[in-house]
């Protein structure tokens, strides 16, 4: 049998934050932990190598019908399907003017005063 880890080691190994790692626990995709003492729980590292395994199997699986599908359609000479165009809804931005749209809305010139950072728009 492995070890037992803490949720910081939990975190550490999946990459998940906290809150998605009781998510998943709540929804069943990810394994319970349990009591070693009065106030402290534990994840068997077992499990969670077994979870981190399963989720390599599922990216694999997904990268290998994904480019199958791709094939069929580039050889069927639909390039929608091939990926070759964008979904539809969707649309290519500039990086420059997604940043324009990040700061669209907020004050040109603000002033920042004291200690209480307080800002006030001078640009009205």
């Amino acid at each position: 049998m492995g070890q037992f880890w803490r949720l910081d080691r939990v975190v550490a190994e999946t990459g998940l934050c906290v809150r998605s790692i009781y998510e998943a626990m709540a929804n069943g995709t990810f394994p319970r932990n349990f009591p070693i003492s009065k106030q402290a729980r534990a994840w068997a590292s077992d499990e969670i190598e077994a979870w981190k395994a399963a989720k390599l199997a599922e990216r694999d699986k997904f990268d290998r019908e994904s480019a199958a599908d791709t094939a069929r359609a580039r050889r069927r000479g639909d390039s929608k399907r091939a990926g070759l165009t964008l979904p539809s809804g969707t649309a290519a931005i500039d990086p420059a003017r997604q940043a324009q749209n990040q700061i669209r809305g907020f004050p040109r010139r603000l002033e920042v005063r004291g200690p209480s950072h307080t800002i006030r728009d001078r640009s009205e």
